[in-house]
């Protein structure tokens, strides 16, 4: 009898599990990368000189500093003031004219950036290189991102 009621109970517990698989909660789904990765770091607004046949004009360039994600995002956070410094030196010692900053040439250009970005503080710290326009706004950012830009200097 204790045969045959521990089959049965058995048997029952058994096509009872996919009821129960079919019960239980999904598990929770990640929603992207976790810190600082992917985030948008506005470095202030530079005065760039660059040569003209009258003589030295001076143009605003605005850049966007990409964390890459990883163990670094922090680091790259706290690099950034040197990063700055070392675009500045690079600006105004190869004065890049109006043109280097439309279309291929600013391809060209941001990746000399990115490489520089790169050589001043290791690799995995930065995913890119961003040039802000005229129109865009530092208010069109991510709330993370504004407020790493304006802890990140």
């Amino acid at each position: 009898m204790h045969k045959r009621l521990g089959t049965l109970l058995g048997l029952a517990l058994l096509l009872a599990a996919p009821a129960f698989a079919a019960v239980a909660p999904p598990p929770p789904q990640a929603e992207g990368p976790i810190g600082y990765g992917g985030a948008k770091v506005q470095l202030n607004p530079i005065m760039s000189p660059y040569r003209t046949p009258s003589g030295v004009r001076y143009q605003v360039i605005s850049i966007r500093m990409v964390l890459d994600v990883g163990v670094n995002e922090r680091p790259a956070c706290f690099m950034i003031p040197v990063v700055h410094e070392k675009i500045l030196f690079y600006l105004y010692k190869n004065m890049p004219s109006p043109e280097d900053l439309q279309g291929q040439r600013r391809d060209v250009f941001l990746k000399e950036m990115l490489d520089l970005a790169t050589a001043a503080t290791d690799r995995g710290f930065y995913a890119g290189v961003e040039l802000v326009g005229e129109d865009d706004d530092k208010s069109k950012m991510d709330p993370k991102s504004q407020t790493l830009s304006s802890q990140c200097k």
